[in-house]
């Protein structure tokens, strides 16, 4: 894996899909994937992030503050982990059990998995 390829941030439609590791380095592409969402609804897939440091984690509470729909609607556990360990878990989501907001899309998301 090349190093710029540890994260991927993709816009689709009124979704951001982010993949790999979500720090520092990145974290002005999610911003910037956030700004080009044309809709009030943001969903944000971190289905795919392996990680998701300080920097990271300040661009989706910033966004949270900024687009007061946006929500997380897929996470992987070791991102759930991370939310969960902040307390921004149900803040971000809208879940206190780790169930995504569409289970008909996405699965179920238990910490600890």
């Amino acid at each position: 894996m090349r190093f710029q390829d540890a994260c991927r941030v993709e816009v689709r439609g009124a979704r951001v899909v982010i993949s790999g590791d979500l720090d520092l380095l990145r974290a002005n592409d999610l911003r910037q994937a956030i700004a080009a969402v044309e809709s009030d609804a943001v969903e944000l897939d971190l289905s795919g992030a392996v990680f998701v440091g300080a920097e990271g984690l300040r661009v989706l509470l910033d966004a949270r503050l900024d687009h007061r729909s946006l929500r997380v609607t897929a996470v992987s556990p070791g991102v759930w982990a991370t939310l969960e360990s902040s307390g921004t878990a149900e803040y971000l989501t809208g879940s206190r059990a780790g169930v995504v907001d569409h289970p008909s899309r996405w699965s179920e998301v238990q910490p600890g998995i």
